[in-house]
C-alpha cells in the first residue's frame, strides 16, 4: 500500500505541472511611465517598456487622454485566462480564439497564445488594447463594436508609424487590399456588429472584422486623425 502511494504521488508530481490548470494571473502595474522612444525592436526588453512607448506615443505624437495608472494582467495559459479573466458568469465560450482583451481599464492577456513573442513584437497588441481602455476613459456610452475595434487598430497603427517600425499609409494600404481581395465576402458595416462574432472565428475573419473595422473607422478622417479632439468628436458622430 505504502509502496503504492508513494508511486501514485510521484506521478502526480510529473503530471500536474504539465497541466493547463486555471492559476491566478500576474498582476502588472504601469503609473507615471517615463517618455520612451525605443529607436529598435530590440531597445524594448520587458513590459514595462513596451507599454511606456505605447503611452508616451498616445499622449505626446496623438493627445490622447492617458490611462494612468493601468494594470495589465498576464495569464499563464488559456485556462486561467477564461477562469480567472472574466470570471465563470461571464466566461467566453470562444476564450480559445482571441488572445487579450480590455475590461474597466486592466488589460488582459493570454501568454500561452502570445507564444513566447518578446514585448517589442507584441507592441501593437498593447497598443490595440490600450486604445480600448482610452475609450472607456473617455465614454461610458456603449458604442458599435466595430467602431471600437476600428479606434483601437488606428491607436496600434499609429503607434507602430511614430515609432518608426512600420507606416501608417501602408498599414491603412495593405488593409485596404484586402478589403479590395474579398470584398464578395465582407459584410455590410450596418449588420456587421449582429454577425461580429460568427465571422471572426470564420475563414478569414480578422480581414472580415478588425481589418474592416479598421478602415471604415479611418476613412471619413484621411489622412489626418491626431488629436484628441478628433476621437472625442468621432464618438459624438455615432
Amino acid at each position: 500500500m505504502h509502496s503504492a502511494t508513494v508511486i501514485v504521488a510521484l506521478a502526480l508530481t510529473f503530471l500536474i505541472p504539465a497541466c493547463d490548470f486555471p492559476r491566478p494571473p500576474q498582476a502588472v502595474t504601469i503609473a507615471n511611465p517615463p517618455i520612451t522612444r525605443p529607436v529598435t525592436p530590440s531597445d524594448i526588453t520587458t513590459l514595462e517598456e513596451a507599454m511606456a512607448a505605447v503611452i508616451t506615443v498616445c499622449r505626446e505624437d496623438l493627445h490622447l487622454p492617458v490611462v494612468d495608472p493601468i494594470q495589465v494582467l498576464l495569464y499563464k495559459n488559456t485556462a486561467s485566462f477564461a477562469s480567472f479573466g472574466q470570471g465563470w458568469r461571464t466566461l467566453p465560450i470562444d476564450s480559445d480564439t482571441f488572445t487579450a482583451f480590455t475590461q474597466r481599464g486592466e488589460i488582459h492577456i493570454d501568454l500561452q497564445k502570445t507564444h513566447g513573442e518578446k514585448w517589442a513584437t507584441l507592441i501593437d497588441l498593447l497598443a490595440h488594447e490600450y486604445g480600448h481602455a482610452i475609450q472607456a476613459g473617455v465614454s461610458d456610452r456603449h458604442m458599435a463594436r466595430w467602431f471600437n475595434e476600428g479606434f483601437a487598430s488606428w491607436v496600434a497603427a499609429r503607434v507602430l508609424d511614430s515609432l518608426g517600425w512600420q507606416g501608417y499609409a501602408i498599414a491603412l494600404e495593405r488593409a485596404t487590399l484586402e478589403l479590395s481581395n474579398n470584398r464578395e465576402q465582407l459584410t455590410r458595416l450596418g449588420d456587421l456588429d449582429w454577425h461580429w462574432e460568427d465571422l471572426r472565428t470564420a475563414s478569414r475573419g480578422n480581414i472580415k472584422t478588425y481589418v474592416l473595422a479598421f478602415c471604415c473607422y479611418c476613412a471619413p478622417y484621411r489622412p489626418r486623425r491626431s488629436s484628441r479632439n478628433d476621437a472625442i468628436h468621432h464618438k459624438r458622430r455615432f
